[in-house]
């Protein structure tokens, strides 16, 4: 998280009235604010089924409030559990880039609000996600949104998403170390096409992302700049379905046709061009894309 004077005097008044006692965990409290709990519970308030869920990660604990409110079995768990305030229920201790230590179809649900962009290798994650899921069961994540409109612009100025962050450095990226575990500041970011890609491998069918708060900027930048967008995509669409007709067979093609129809439904939709945060819902098959492409006979080249 960068610094600056609002922030360094959020931390300050948050310091001085709760007598919190690091700045770590200051810093904390002021990052709660800005995850997209409102619009997480809002979709799960809708959920017909509130089996066991799993929280990772889970910070203080007050989505996990939240949740036991509207009747989830919740597991919370974290890197860094002595963060969690609430004496009930016991927060894991859990690492994202390890193997998560519940049996295989342990949850209905799992929420990663805010933590996939804090480690380096998402597919394992989702991978392990996968295996803990039930069929049927949900995987949730939000992430900041590195392609709505705003964020496309300051890629192109600076290369990051945002011009009020400063730069990735290892000074203020570097949010903690607790021996050999450390927390990541906004280090990886993570864009729609790459997390719809690891969750497609990992057995999951990827629902068009939620929009939760707009980006005013993104939404007017949008208005001379989306017919542009749309152009480019199909183009893209049409020169990579072009080069693999007579490489592969056609069924595999036109397979990948529809995906794309997917993919650019997806990539214009309100949620990743406006959305300040990508929320994404994706859904456990029964038989995964790895799996059924293999029982079809061509799947990938050897």
């Amino acid at each position: 998280m960068g610094r600056n004077s609002s922030n360094d005097d959020d931390l300050a008044s948050l310091t001085e009235s709760s007598k919190i006692s690091s700045i770590e965990d200051a810093r904390r409290r002021v990052y709660r604010r800005s995850q997209p709990t409102a619009d997480v519970l809002a979709y799960l308030s809708e959920e017909p089924i509130r089996g066991k869920l799993l929280e990772l990660p889970c910070g203080d604990g007050q989505t996990t409030s939240k949740l036991l409110e509207l009747g989830y079995d919740v597991t919370p768990a974290d890197l860094f559990p002595e963060s969690f305030r609430l004496h009930e229920p016991k927060p894991v201790k859990v690492d994202m880039l390890e193997t998560l230590p519940f049996p295989d179809g342990s949850f209905n649900y799992v929420l990663c609000q805010e933590g996939i962009e804090h480690i380096q290798a998402p597919l394992r994650f989702t991978q392990e996600c996968g295996r803990v899921l039930r069929t049927g069961g949900k995987l949730m994540i939000t992430t900041p949104n590195v392609l709505n409109m705003s964020a496309r612009f300051s890629y192109f100025l600076v290369g990051q998403r945002t011009l009020r962050r400063g730069l990735m450095d290892e000074y203020f990226t570097l949010q903690e170390r607790r021996g050999d575990d450390l927390a990541h500041g906004h280090a990886w970011h993570w864009r729609y096409h790459l997390l719809r890609y690891i969750l497609r491998l990992s057995g999951f069918k990827v629902h068009k992302p939620l929009c939760g708060k707009y980006s005013w900027v993104s939404v007017l930048l949008s208005v001379p700049f989306y017919p542009v967008l749309y152009w480019a995509h199909r183009r893209a669409i049409r020169s990579m379905l072009a080069k693999q007709r007579g490489r592969r067979s056609s069924d595999l093609v036109e397979r990948a046709a529809m995906a794309y129809e997917e993919i650019l439904d997806h990539s214009l939709s309100r949620g990743v061009l406006w959305g300040k945060k990508l929320i994404l819902v994706a859904e456990k098959e029964e038989i995964g894309f790895l799996d059924a492409e293999e029982k079809k006979g061509e799947v990938l080249p050897s």
